[in-house]
């Protein structure tokens, strides 16, 4: 799993603009900074690729939450939290998809196995048949 989050995946994770988030992260807040990342961009027109850690987002969650309205803050929250909702479903239908994807690959293995067996019996069968065969011809 990702480790670390862009200011564009930051703010789409909390529904907030992104010059908000650069916002904060610009004030160099000593609580903040050691969960902040400034890599340089590769040409002088790019500008530095600032990322936060997962572990940094509740502090930078409390820093936001001092400079935005608590009726946004719950209106925010509430989004994420249906958010979440939606995906711990998606999640368990995928863990029961899978479990019936598993249960029907074992289903197809022993039947590929039931029918490698036959095979190997015909063919072992229609080797001795012609093996028998040319032996009577030698006789």
């Amino acid at each position: 799993m990702k480790n670390q989050l862009t200011i564009t995946e930051t703010s789409n994770l909390l529904g907030l603009e992104e010059s908000t988030i650069e916002w904060i992260i610009s004030k160099d807040d000593p609580e903040l900074e050691p969960y902040i990342q400034r890599k340089s961009g590769n040409g002088s027109s790019e500008k530095k690729q600032i990322t936060i850690t997962l572990d940094g987002l509740p502090t930078l969650i409390k820093k936001l939450s001092y400079n935005i309205q608590t009726a946004d803050i719950i209106e925010n929250l509430s989004c994420q939290v249906l958010h979440l909702e939606i995906l711990r479903q998606e999640n368990e239908e995928l863990k029961e998809d899978n479990l019936k994807l598993r249960k029907e690959l074992n289903e197809l293995k022993a039947q590929l196995l039931e029918h490698e067996e036959i095979i190997s019996a015909a063919k072992d069968v229609g080797l001795r048949n012609t093996i028998s065969r040319k032996l009577r011809w030698f006789k």
